[in-house]
């Protein structure tokens, strides 16, 4: 778990991105460097974010951890390039709310259906 200290309070916030690229995964894990109330200022233009990228068929899922301590999104990118040039459009890493972690994943068993999206 990750934690941060603002004053007399600690935050344990961590954000995983998934992101999925022919046949392998990235996980990109995000970790909050500020407060909750100052990821919340960013939080409006995050969802714009995350819209755009759905509607242009990259994003297949995201949430949050409960409790929140994160979340995750799902991702269609076709290198892991353009999968960190997508993260590097996130508001959240823009203005420094959050630092990333890249690990890739290759799936070798996954759910039926699942694999129009890998």
């Amino acid at each position: 778990m990750c934690s941060c200290t603002f004053g007399k309070s600690k935050f344990y916030v961590c954000i995983l991105l998934i992101i999925s690229t022919g046949n392998a995964i990235f996980v990109f894990k995000l970790t909050y460097l500020q407060s909750i109330e100052e990821v919340e200022k960013y939080l409006p233009a995050h969802l714009a974010y995350l819209q755009e990228y759905y509607n242009m068929g990259h994003f297949i899922a995201s949430g949050r951890q409960v409790p929140r301590v994160g979340g995750g999104i799902l991702c269609r990118a076709s290198s892991k390039a353009a999968a960190e040039a997508i993260l590097q459009e996130d508001p959240f890493y823009i203005h420094q709310v959050a630092e990333y972690e890249v690990i890739e994943f290759a799936p070798s068993k996954y759910a039926n259906g699942f694999e129009v999206f890998i």
